[in-house]
């Protein structure tokens, strides 16, 4: 029997979105092996996801061994109560601007399990864990993972340059000509401002056509491109005038030559060499991994959802964009492991998730995109991504002993998404929420009329109420009045049908108040929706929009999510340890780790040991004295929508737009 502990060296592998019913129907057709070998030796099965179950929240719990009402992360998009802004959950700015032009500060209240390791001298690496930008100070090595801004400031925004016709508002399209079979145009950068108005920096970018492609020149540098095939990395200089601002890496997809010209660059990332905000620590790490690997991904979300559902290019780039992606981390992977002879590594995969949403429905004969030429094309992709992770799995488990603790952790899993539900509209046809003038309202809350509205919704599963003394035009008072507007929502939404297949649309709604426990407990919606597999809330209604009718059809090539009741899409949990814990929880991790190497757990978790007899499920008091991190928020505004300028408006949709889930 293996003992109990402590073990010299804990190892944890992040596999973002991997669902514990298709790993034990592969496993079970011997498909693979080394998940296999945990399941004989010590656990796999399912992990039970945070409430809801989204990316930033599940790994935050996971890293702090909190809940959200102690670590700050409730959802991708937060509001600000006073002027009902929604705002990014995943960095947070120091200035408060949306883009360059300061610092950044960590999003999470808590701190994650590598700042006690380290505090304590234990030797502690970790690579990509999402919500961790800028790069966290360890007793070893950190490379940030999502939430890492381009060099704008914005979460990633490929660009299209063209020659063909387009909408002249398309986001991220800049129209070219050729003359003379030569283009010259520009690379946009990071904003200077202090100008009479902020503009762009720039970088020039020549594109010549040839025989089979383009050449594209930037700076010294020229690259060839094949038609369909994407360029070699770009070292990037921006420069305003003579001035130098920043360094970048940059990549191209050529899509299109003739009749017209269709290049897509990726959107300007950190520079590991030439950091112009802690991507790593040491800021050396990441000149040590760029000699290593070459030029890599740095972007916090760099598969490019964006890309593909606009029509950019294909998913076949997308999938040589994602296996480049994969490539670079198992190499980063295998450099960490030859060096790791004690303490904690933690490391984050985190492709999957977006391959999925991708992918899933290939499987899905019912949903809205199935196609089955694509079908028959991309089949193997799923399959062969949990392969991949599978082969993962085995190199870490050929690098280490007996006296390793292995844990493989998912945040999720994954379900259909077949139908968008605009919460917002509910809220109106149901009496809760009222516009200013009858018809569909804009985004960022816009058109809503505070006066006669008791509830609203940003984000992706939660509804807020519109509180007096906490919502700058607040309605509702507490107490009673607050309780009795919970009650109506609650039975309203556990009775929502879809008015197409009369089917119920949500399985479960839950009081913040009674899941969350903390410090901001107030920071988080009142109440969740936990929707039924198949629905969930529309692209409109996580940036507070509110459009006509209630239920749509999915009709995007994301066409799968885990934004719905967590009981349908728990994670996953490998180990080859022999736990007893009849369903593991999330928050469970963090104190696993310290018990795995003999410390002492700080006070103030709310997760317990999983090498103890039965973990405590009980609200765990908050530690006053434990350091605290930097408030959670992104993107913070003292004014309401209605007092932003056009421009703030559109760069505050822009900015959020940038998240793949919309």
């Amino acid at each position: 029997m293996r003992k109990r502990g402590p073990y010299s060296r804990v190892l944890i592998l992040g596999m973002d979105g991997l669902d514990p019913a298709r790993v034990a129907r592969m496993v079970g057709a011997g498909e693979l092996p080394a998940f296999a070998r945990l399941q004989r030796e010590g656990r796999l099965g399912e992990l039970a996801t945070s409430n809801p179950a989204e990316s930033p929240v599940a790994w935050s719990s996971l890293a702090t061994g909190c809940n959200p009402g102690k670590h700050g992360i409730f959802d991708f998009i937060h509001r600000d109560p006073r002027g009902y802004v929604p705002r990014l959950s995943l960095q947070r700015s120091e200035t408060g601007k949306l883009t360059s032009g300061g610092g950044y500060v960590c999003a999470r209240h808590r701190p994650g399990f590598w700042r006690h390791t380290s505090d304590l001298g234990v030797p502690t690496t970790v690579v990509r864990w999402p919500v961790t930008f800028p790069a966290e100070p360890v007793n070893g090595r950190f490379l940030a993972g999502l939430g890492v801004p381009d060099v704008c400031g914005r979460l990633g925004r490929h660009t299209l340059y063209t020659t063909a016709a387009h909408k002249e508002d398309e986001e991220s399209v800049l129209p070219v000509a050729w003359k003379r079979n030569r283009i010259v145009t520009h690379l946009m950068g990071p904003e200077v401002t202090g100008l009479a108005r902020a503009r762009p920096s720039r970088a020039k970018l020549v594109i010549e056509r040839t025989d089979n492609g383009v050449a594209l020149s930037v700076g010294t540098q020229c690259h060839h491109v094949e038609l369909g095939q994407w360029s070699d990395w770009f070292n990037v200089r921006f420069q305003w005038g003579p001035v130098r601002i920043c360094d970048a890496l940059v990549k191209f997809h050529l899509a299109g030559v003739n009749p017209d010209l269709c290049l897509s660059s990726t959107p300007p990332q950190i520079d590991p060499k030439n950091q112009l905000w802690p991507l790593t620590q040491p800021a050396d790490y990441g000149s040590e991994l760029a000699d290593l690997l070459g030029p890599f991904y740095t972007l916090g979300m760099p598969e490019d959802t964006h890309a593909v559902t606009e029509g950019r290019y294909g998913l076949g780039a997308f999938l040589q964009q994602c296996d480049e992606i994969d490539r670079q981390r198992r190499a980063m992977l295998e450099c960490e492991l030859n060096r790791f002879d004690e303490g904690v590594l933690a490391f984050v995969f985190d492709a999957g998730d977006r391959v999925q949403h991708m992918f899933w429905c290939i499987d899905d004969p019912t949903s809205p995109t199935f196609d089955p030429i694509r079908a028959r094309e991309y089949g193997h992709v799923i399959p062969d991504l949990y392969r991949q992770m599978d082969g993962v799995l085995e190199t870490a488990l050929t690098s280490v002993d007996d006296d390793t603790a292995v844990f493989v952790v998912s945040d999720h899993g994954f379900t259909s998404f077949h139908r968008a539900v605009h919460v917002n509209r509910w809220l109106v046809e149901n009496g809760f929420m009222v516009l200013k003038d009858k018809g569909e309202g804009r985004s960022l809350l816009q058109d809503v009329d505070w006066s006669r509205t008791q509830a609203y919704a940003v984000g992706f599963t939660g509804i807020y109420l519109n509180r007096a003394g906490r919502e700058s035009s607040g309605t509702v008072k507490a107490g009673d009045d607050a309780q009795g507007v919970l009650r109506g929502l609650t039975a309203g939404l556990c009775g929502a049908r879809d008015p197409d297949s009369g089917a119920s649309m949500v399985r479960n709604t839950y009081l913040g108040d009674e899941i969350y426990w903390g410090p901001h407990v107030a920071d988080g919606p009142d109440l969740l929706i936990g929707f039924e597999p198949g629905y969930r809330a529309s692209w409109q209604t996580a940036l507070g929009g509110v459009p006509g009718g209630v239920v749509i059809d999915n009709d995007k090539l994301w066409a799968a999510d885990h934004l719905v009741d967590p009981t349908a899409v728990p994670g996953v949990l490998g180990t080859n340890l022999p736990i007893a814990c009849e369903l593991p929880v999330g928050i469970d991790l963090a104190p696993t780790v310290f018990d795995c190497l003999g410390l002492p757990v700080p006070d103030g978790l709310d997760g317990s040991s999983w090498l103890g007899e039965a973990p405590a499920r009980k609200p765990t008091p908050d530690i006053q004295e434990e350091p605290a991190l930097e408030p959670v928020g992104a993107l913070q505004h003292d004014t309401a929508p209605d007092g932003l300028d056009d421009e703030q408006r559109a760069e505050l949709e822009r900015h959020l737009a940038d998240l793949g889930y919309l």
